[in-house]
């Protein structure tokens, strides 16, 4: 449903059909050799509108059989400003 290149990560999902928890989210890592520049947290960890936090991405994914039902995810970052090292190039 949705790569994160920074965290060399896709979020991948299905509906279950289950009342107590109607969609399934699983992150996957999209390469062994990917160096990640971002963390993942848990929505626990994060304050939204605090500490620089804001909403990136909201996505709606439709169930098939019932277009009412949707699975909504948001994704959220925290720009973080560090120093640019340079190279032999400058």
């Amino acid at each position: 449903m949705r790569q994160i290149p920074e965290a060399c990560t896709r979020i991948e999902g299905r509906f279950t059909g289950q009342a107590d928890a109607p969609y399934d989210m699983q992150l996957v890592r999209t390469d062994a050799r990917c160096q990640p520049r971002a963390a993942l947290l848990d929505f626990a960890q994060v304050q939204p509108g605090k500490d620089g936090w804001r909403l990136n991405d909201r996505i709606r994914i439709p169930a098939a059989a019932c277009p009412g039902l949707q699975a909504v995810v948001e994704v959220w970052r925290r720009p973080v400003e560090q120093p640019l090292t340079r190279d032999g190039q400058g």
